[in-house]
């Protein structure tokens, strides 16, 4: 899969990468002062797969699953400074957030938030089918 700067990347719309005018497909990573805070998967110029953030000391803050129909699908984590999961979301198929988890920065739970879904033509019933599966 072709990797590119994120600099790199032309966005005509909200929703199209270009790279030299043609949809881009691949991996494009955003930098500052040369250290990848970013990485966003584009396949015909779509956001589609992998969304990874990263300080600018290298611990992963955020790392979720992109689908080009949808938004953010599957389970999202979230970390503090210090590496502690302090936050998941979990995404259906259809781009519904269903379930919010908090957790404080010893791994105790906090809370936990069920939420229906608002938007998608069928019901899915998420505590039947599971989260989806990470790539």
């Amino acid at each position: 899969m072709q990797e590119v700067n994120e600099a790199e990347l032309d966005y005509p719309d909200d929703t199209n990468a270009l790279l030299n005018g043609e949809p881009f497909t691949g991996r494009a990573i955003e930098y500052d002062a040369d250290v990848p805070v970013e990485l966003t998967t584009y396949i015909d110029g779509r956001e589609e797969g992998p969304r990874l953030t990263w300080n600018t000391e290298g611990q992963l803050l955020i790392q979720g699953n992109m689908s080009r129909h949808h938004g953010a699908v599957g389970p999202w984590h979230f970390w503090d400074e210090e590496g502690n999961l302090i936050r998941e979301h979990v995404f259906d198929a259809a781009g519904n957030i269903r379930i919010i988890r908090e957790w404080d920065e010893t791994g105790r739970i906090l809370g936990e938030e069920i939420r229906e879904a608002l938007r998608g033509n069928r019901p899915i019933d998420i505590a039947k089918r599971g989260p989806l599966r990470w790539r």
